[in-house]
């Protein structure tokens, strides 16, 4: 039951990680090298 509460702490960790890199490409509109990997 810990595991299963863990594992979905850090999914959800990892998911408002992953917006917030993509919220603040979006807000900067200069062309990153590394942006269509993120933009997957």
């Amino acid at each position: 039951m810990m595991n299963m509460y863990e594992t979905l702490s850090l999914m959800i960790m990892f998911e408002m990680f992953v917006i917030a890199i993509i919220s603040f490409n979006r807000k900067n509109n200069r062309p990153a090298p590394n942006s269509a990997v993120i933009n997957l």
